[in-house]
């Protein structure tokens, strides 16, 4: 009765909407709040070993250099990319042109991703060929299984996540405070449509999961910052493959928390020594950003 009688107060005051209190809102909220208090577990336990970090981070660094990849390998993807890139964008005009059907439009675009990362694949394997070199010398600075290399990652997320809520909301009430607001991914906007055909759902989650974070980790963690981290300093290489990776997403509200996510994941690569580590974090993030915004979904759009 109590909840009752607040919810119909402050929903008439205008200060939620009707729908916050809804079971689905509450479970968003436990889930964002039990991933908060694990970050802020994660952040205690680095703390403490702050020292042992410190008098890694240079190992780190010396073996991120040694890696196989150089300015023309980085190049060569690029143009690897682009092609795909522009490739899509051409095949997307015409579609539009010739069917006028949206969902086709988005299947067009999820094969886009997953040429994006077939290129990468194909590029990454083609260059190491050359060089003699294993995908684990490629991908890899420490020896490491797959089990600790995504339980890594996932420790990576946990402990990133205080940060990067903070973070988020100074940036969003910087932006109301000129009249602006962040703006939902285009992709998570398709993802809350309640009209959409039964098989877009489960294919944004896969690209989201899967596709996503495996080719843009191959490309901007593996190869993009072990080439520039070679020709500069590494928190320039960072700062400047974090910009390029928060603009690849189209959203001009959103690049600085983007542009914060992408630190984020350098640094997991970097401390992790392995590229499954920032992969495992990317995923994990993309994974509780759909499910947020499926448990949100009517206080969102209300």
């Amino acid at each position: 009765m109590l909840d009752e009688r607040l919810r119909d107060y402050l929903s008439e005051a205008g200060l939620i909407p009707e729908q916050a209190f809804s079971a689905h809102a509450v479970l968003a909220g436990l889930l964002l709040a039990s991933i908060l208090l694990a970050g802020v577990a994660a952040d205690y336990a680095l703390l403490k070993r702050r020292k042992a970090l410190g008098a890694a981070w240079p190992q780190a660094l010396r073996r991120l250099r040694e890696q196989p990849w150089s300015m023309l390998d980085l190049a060569f993807a690029t143009m690897g990319l682009t092609s795909v890139y522009l490739f899509a964008i051409g095949a997307a005009q015409w579609s539009m042109r010739e069917s006028g059907s949206v969902w086709f439009l988005f299947a067009l675009r999820a094969a886009a991703s997953a040429g994006f990362l077939c290129a990468t694949l194909l590029l990454a394997r083609e260059r190491l060929r050359t060089k003699g070199a294993s995908w684990k010398q490629g991908f890899s600075t420490e020896t490491q299984s797959l089990g600790r290399s995504i339980g890594a990652g996932l420790f990576a997320y946990a402990a990133f996540m205080p940060a990067f809520a903070l973070i988020g909301m100074l940036h969003a009430a910087l932006l109301q405070g000129i009249g602006l607001q962040v703006e939902r991914q285009e992709i998570l906007r398709v993802f809350m449509d309640p009209s959409l055909p039964v098989w877009v759902r489960p294919t944004i989650a896969f690209l989201a999961l899967a596709i996503a974070p495996l080719w843009e980790e191959l490309f901007f963690r593996g190869i993009a910052t072990a080439a520039l981290v070679k020709q500069s300093r590494f928190w320039l290489a960072t700062a400047g493959v974090s910009l390029l990776f928060a603009a690849i997403h189209g959203n001009p509200t959103a690049v600085v928390p983007l542009f914060v996510l992408g630190i984020g994941l350098t640094l997991a690569y970097v401390l992790g020594g392995n590229i499954v580590v920032p992969i495992v974090m990317h995923a994990a993030f993309n994974s509780v950003t759909l499910a947020l915004s499926l448990l949100l979904r009517d206080t969102m759009q209300g």
